[in-house]
């Protein structure tokens, strides 16, 4: 990770704040991008504040040489050694830290998964999936991974491997967003997800790619969050 990135963001920040504050050139467009982000993040605020908490936490890191780095994000993965000793703290701080480089994957899922499905459903019912999700498929996984070590089918060096980030709970509310859509979107979206989730394995292993299908059955199987009496939601949405 590049060294310098924090004070360059912290800098890059500042320098915007004063050119929307003096009206420098360019300015007026700068205001008008920070009052849709307030106001979006004022319309989904679980979406926005697990955003800032990842963004926080890739600016910590981006300043740590890459071996505290690494001890870090071990500490908070869901891998066995973490999971024997801490189960709880990890599986709640897993799904909030990853590097900064992944921000940018981690906005576009803001953007486009989070905060749909939290307009959609509400906070509370997207927290709950998010977590669900989240916490369903490392448990999952974990077990099976503890049984493989223990055949001498994985190397005992597999129990401290990182695991950390968004990508299972955004999952099962990609799922859960197949049911907000419909006719030909929701049939590509569904067919998407089946096709595409599975063949991510060439790119993210095995392991990883286990608990993106699972996380993203779950999804699917919490189909009845999106049932019962939903009407403020539904009329924000009709706006």
């Amino acid at each position: 990770m590049f060294p310098l990135a924090e004070p360059l963001i912290l800098g890059l920040f500042l320098l915007l704040a004063a050119a929307a504050y003096w009206r420098w050139p360019g300015g007026a467009q700068i205001s008008r991008a920070a009052g849709w982000m307030r106001g979006w993040a004022a319309e989904h605020p679980a979406s926005a504040i697990l955003w800032a908490l990842v963004l926080l936490h890739g600016l910590m890191l981006a300043g740590l040489p890459d071996a505290l780095q690494d001890a870090v994000l071990r500490a908070h993965s869901t891998n066995l050694s973490e999971m024997e000793r801490y189960p709880i703290s990890v599986l709640i701080t897993s799904a909030l830290w990853t590097e900064l480089d992944d921000l940018p994957y981690v906005t576009l899922l803001a953007l486009c998964v989070w905060g749909p499905v939290e307009r959609w459903l509400g906070t509370p019912r997207t927290v709950l999936a998010f977590y669900a999700g989240h916490i369903g498929a490392s448990v999952i996984t974990t077990i099976r991974a503890a049984r493989l070590v223990d055949e001498g089918v994985l190397r005992y060096d597999f129990t401290a491997i990182v695991d950390v980030g968004v990508s299972m709970g955004s999952l099962t509310l990609a799922g859960l967003l197949v049911y907000r859509l419909t006719g030909r979107r929701r049939w590509t979206l569904l067919v998407g997800l089946i096709v595409l989730v599975p063949a991510s394995v060439v790119v993210f292993g095995r392991y990883t790619t286990t608990g993106h299908v699972l996380a993203l059955a779950i999804g699917f199987a919490l189909w009845p969050l999106t049932r019962g009496n939903l009407p403020e939601v539904r009329n924000r949405l009709r706006r």
